[in-house]
């Protein structure tokens, strides 16, 4: 039965002003030119981009519905929340087009919409077994996906900028990773034997380049409506001809949760936390992961070679611009961390009062203690990323009180 129960709505509407003040006052820059003029090296200020005098706040409106109760004789407590956060006019790079003798560029507009949409949820039981046992456990879990509504700037729906860097474009799910579909790992019977003139090796498949046994082959999916070309690009980078790419993942964590939990028997106590993630896709991107770089004993146990020819990824130094982005080898970020555990024991006070102490109390904690996943072990499930190793530690503490 239920002891308490509560539902709540709730609409909210906020501004955001910062960024408007950033675009207003921007960041000049100025200098010494790097040439002289009548004998001396004169100063230069960068001229102030153009400012719209339409600018307007950006705003979010934000509604919820959620539920809170008890029940079980209070041992069991429940909450939820559903949120729905739309996000308009926000700042974009300027649609207009201006000649490229203005020297500048467009100014921002309000004209990107974003949508969230998310939850979360929460379970705590507690319990009183007997006067020496009793214990607390709670469960957490979230989830939000936020999409693009509309985004002016983008007019010719491109995937990817200058720097191959995934841009917004109307329609998109934030966290879309564009990649190709692999083929395989190339064997020397892919081969037409090699070119007497250079000595590069004569691939049979759709031309993607200069390859070697151990390099990867991509599947042909791009050409004229759809029909394979013969040739492995990615077009026009654009959602009408993306070329051979396709979205093969989303790098967005969803289901985030965590568990924790105390218990409480005599003198001994136990606290710990769980967490992790159910669904996630990365792209490891990174020279130390495919050797390019400094490279990790990992990944070269793993690699091909003229013996090894089942392995389960390429050849082993290959470059990171040499391995495009593709669905084989996006990794299931998904884990299970036990992320903190500590125990402790309190002596009984008719011992300590002895020697004067009113308490006396030793833990034993540990952190990140071990993980569940199918991350690879060189990279932290929290940070995907050469810079963060993995650590794990112990300590061991008193707590005294005199």
């Amino acid at each position: 039965m239920a002891q308490r129960t509560k539902t709540a709505r709730k609409l909210g509407k906020t501004g955001q002003s910062a960024l408007i003040h950033l675009s207003i006052s921007g960041d000049n820059g100025y200098g010494k030119a790097p040439y002289l003029i009548n004998g001396q090296q004169i100063v230069y200020i960068n001229p102030p981009g153009l400012v719209s005098p339409y600018l307007t706040f950006e705003k979010a409106r934000t509604w919820n519905i959620g539920l809170d109760g008890t029940f079980l004789k209070n041992r069991l407590d429940v909450t939820f929340e559903y949120y729905n956060r739309k996000t308009t006019d926000i700042l974009t790079d300027g649609s207009a087009s201006f000649p490229t003798t203005l020297g500048t560029a467009a100014p921002l507009e309000n004209s990107g919409i974003l949508e969230t949409k998310g939850f979360e949820l929460s379970f705590l039981w507690k319990q009183t077994i007997n006067s020496d046992l009793r214990y607390r456990v709670g469960l957490n879990l979230s989830d939000y996906l936020t999409k693009v509504q509309h985004y002016a700037a983008n007019t010719t729906m491109m995937i990817t900028n200058s720097s191959n860097r995934e841009v917004m474009y109307d329609g998109k799910t934030i966290g879309e990773i564009w990649g190709y579909r692999t083929g395989g790992i190339l064997q020397e019977s892919d081969f037409a034997g090699r070119n007497e003139s250079n000595g590069n090796w004569i691939y049979n498949g759709a031309n993607q380049g200069n390859v070697f046994p151990g390099y990867i082959w991509y599947q042909d999916l791009g050409g004229p409506e759809g029909i394979p070309d013969g040739k492995i690009d990615a077009g026009l980078n654009t959602l009408a001809n993306p070329g051979d790419r396709v979205v093969i993942g989303n790098s967005t964590p969803r289901y985030r949760f965590g568990i924790t939990g105390n218990v409480q028997y005599k003198n001994f106590d136990l606290d710990f936390l769980f967490q992790g993630v159910l669904k996630r896709d990365i792209w490891a991107g990174l020279s130390s992961y495919w050797g390019g770089g400094a490279g990790s004993k990992w990944m070269y146990e793993r690699s091909w070679t003229p013996e090894r020819t089942d392995a389960e990824f390429p050849m082993y130094g290959l470059s990171v611009n040499s391995v495009n982005v593709q669905d084989r080898y996006l990794i299931n970020g998904a884990y299970l961390r036990l992320k903190q555990a500590v125990l402790g024991y309190t002596l009984p006070n008719q011992l300590t009062k002895r020697f004067g102490v009113e308490r006396l109390r030793f833990t034993l904690a540990g952190y990140n203690i071990f993980e569940v996943t199918k991350i690879p072990t060189i990279f932290d499930v929290d940070q995907i990323s050469a810079d963060y190793p993995q650590k794990r530690s112990i300590a061991f503490g008193a707590q005294i009180v005199f």
